[in-house]
């Protein structure tokens, strides 16, 4: 009889065992899917900070790319009329004459607003340019560039006509120029 309690005794120890794994079991699950569950949170909040880096840098490219066209002047071919390029003197204007071929290059023919009331000697800027692309974003414009000094003075009031060579690209290649960093070597007054 003894053996008999003690056998009972043991199966109930075991199935109280038993059901103890179970609870624990159970336990380790509840833990496990409460984990699967941050980690799902966690993933969509990660896509969702993605996503709004992403459109960060974005408008951080367009705000630059606006703010330097705020101090140039940005070109269409075949367009006619003028723009204002912001110098190291003040507001001047700028306007596309012409573009022709030019030996294994282009011929840009510029004509450059003095509105100022003085003389602008050896005028500096830069003209940005690339192929046509469908993409014209802030790298576009950084592809290829020319610096230019210009030899004859811009007279105050008045127009001066200059031309500016633009090695291997074609007009056909080119959509729009961008002119900017427009700066001066020096001006001339008149004396009373």
């Amino acid at each position: 009889m003894i053996l008999k309690g003690n056998f009972v005794i043991a199966i109930f120890l075991m199935l109280l065992s038993g059901c103890s794994l179970n609870t624990e079991t159970k336990k380790m699950q509840q833990d496990l899917d409460s984990l699967k569950n941050i980690l799902i949170s966690t993933d969509s909040l990660m896509k969702g900070l993605d996503n709004r880096i992403s459109e960060l840098e974005a408008k951080s490219l367009l705000s630059e790319l606006l703010k330097d066209s705020e101090k140039g002047a940005i070109l269409t071919i075949g367009e006619s009329g003028y723009s204002s390029v912001v110098s190291d003197l003040g507001v001047l204007t700028v306007s596309l004459e012409n573009v022709s071929k030019y030996a294994s290059g282009t011929k840009l023919t510029l004509r450059f607003g003095n509105i100022l009331s003085t003389t602008i000697n050896g005028l500096q800027f830069e003209v940005f340019y690339a192929p046509k692309t469908e993409n014209a974003d802030y790298d576009y414009w950084n592809e290829k560039s020319k610096k230019v000094t210009l030899s004859k003075s811009l007279e105050k009031g008045s127009w001066t006509t200059t031309n500016v060579i633009i090695q291997d690209i074609s007009p056909e290649e080119i959509k729009n120029i961008w002119i900017k960093n427009v700066y001066h070597t020096g001006i001339t007054l008149q004396n009373r």
